[in-house]
């Protein structure tokens, strides 16, 4: 059995003059999606079918290698949205892509280590268009060093403050034998189990130190994330 994990860090490290290159690009790369958006909706369209033929229509200056993952993203919204309006029993709605993130393939991102001390790696977008490269550095954290043994997705979702990447580990065939058992979650103890087991007793701590931080203060942040991970 597979299972998949994300992790989010932050871009609070790029320059000005990067973060509104990035943003320039974001916003073609949104327009692109749309243009896509309005050829899929309605007509029948499959992965196979998203050749230079069908991603060279619509006028950018983003490369062939963006347009393909423009193309990728536009088609999955409009699959999903007729997935989701069909389990749901609604009509459907056509998607429009607000420019809030980008999801990029190994053609146009590549991830290096960094031999800085400030940072972990180096997120690279290269065959963007008009000779465009943006070098992003990238800080780790707990919660992402946690996945130093998974097999990180080739795939990259960059947000306009953060990127996310996935991680994917092959576990045990799951369990199709044994009793099941109930989760319940309090903050008097984070988890209450049916076996009347009780884990997490020092949660309802956690959240008073929140509570007697002032809101919005750096102690009361740090609070927060204490919780967080606990």
């Amino acid at each position: 059995m597979k299972i998949i994990r994300s992790s989010k860090t932050s871009l609070k490290f790029l320059t000005e003059k990067k973060r509104q290159t990035l943003y320039g690009v974001m916003d073609e790369y949104s327009c692109l999606v749309n243009l896509f958006i309005e050829m899929f909706w309605g007509n029948e369209f499959a992965k196979k079918d998203l050749t230079k033929d069908i991603t060279n229509i619509p006028h950018s200056w983003l490369t062939a290698r963006m347009r393909q993952c423009a193309a990728r993203e536009a088609l999955g919204m409009v699959d999903g949205e007729k997935t989701s309006a069909q389990e749901m029993d609604r009509e459907s709605v056509k998607p429009h892509h607000s420019g809030r993130k980008m999801i990029l393939s190994a053609q146009v991102v590549k991830i290096e280590n960094s031999q800085s001390n400030q940072f972990n790696y180096w997120l690279v977008l290269t065959s963007i268009g008009h000779k465009i490269k943006i070098n992003m550095p990238i800080k780790s954290h707990r919660q992402m060093n946690q996945f130093y043994n998974w097999k990180r997705s080739t795939t990259v979702t960059i947000h306009r403050e953060y990127v996310q990447f996935s991680f994917e580990k092959e576990t045990d065939k799951k369990l199709t034998t044994g009793k099941n058992v109930g989760i319940d979650v309090g903050i008097n103890h984070l988890l209450a189990t049916s076996d009347q087991e009780l884990i997490g007793s020092e949660v309802k701590q956690q959240i008073n130190k929140i509570k007697a931080k002032k809101q919005g203060s750096k102690k009361y942040k740090t609070a927060k994330k204490a919780l967080s991970y606990y």
